[in-house]
């Protein structure tokens, strides 16, 4: 008798061995799915607060964020202070006709700035699609801030994609080529009529 009594707690113990390795065992893999998913949780943070600062860093450069007040600004003028200090109003129609014309040609100091608050925007759109390119962050984290800006571009293109490839901003011409097919129709007529209407040329940066 004593024999089976022994037995049955031995059965008995091993079985709640058994039952607290199993419980030990689901509890450390619970735990290592919950550390997963926070190291998801702050990796995926850290690619949203990486693109929240490339764009603050377009939205705060002194001559980029006058270029993204330009295109706010494409249907009416505005008045801009250049680096002089002097205050002068400049219309849609004159950033396009200086983005048109070659550098040699630009020597007033609005055309001069203006050509600069271009070049700081779409170098730094460049190297946005860069880091993009380098999953280093994500698109859709940075593209909706720039769905407005690319349809003005595409409606005017003939005369922004000479001056980007003039700069070989690259990245920038693919980064706004990618958004003109993600961005949400636009049914509104915004297109200038003065320049003929041009899609972004894929083949040319493949």
């Amino acid at each position: 008798m004593q024999e089976i009594i022994k037995d049955w707690f031995q059965v008995v113990g091993g079985t709640v061995a058994i039952i607290g390795g199993s419980i030990a065992a689901l509890k450390a893999i619970h735990e290592m799915r919950e550390n997963r998913k926070q190291r998801q949780i702050e990796f995926r943070w850290k690619r949203v607060n990486a693109a929240k600062e490339l764009l603050t860093d377009i939205h705060k450069h002194e001559f980029a964020s006058q270029a993204v007040t330009m295109l706010d600004w494409y249907a009416a003028h505005h008045e801009y202070q250049l680096p002089s200090g002097e205050r002068k109003v400049i219309t849609w129609q004159m950033i396009l006709d200086t983005l048109g014309k070659e550098q040699a040609e630009c020597e007033s100091d609005i055309e001069i700035f203006i050509r600069d608050c271009f070049d700081w925007f779409f170098y730094l759109v460049d190297r946005m699609e860069h880091y993009i390119s380098a999953q280093l962050i994500d698109r859709s984290d940075v593209e909706m801030a720039f769905y407005s800006y690319a349809h003005f571009l595409d409606s005017n293109w003939l005369v922004f994609s000479g001056f980007i490839e003039c700069h070989r901003y690259i990245l920038a011409k693919r980064f706004f080529e990618k958004l003109t097919d993600n961005r949400p129709k636009v049914t509104a007529n915004t297109a200038n009529t003065e320049k003929p209407k041009r899609v972004f040329n894929k083949a040319a940066i493949r």
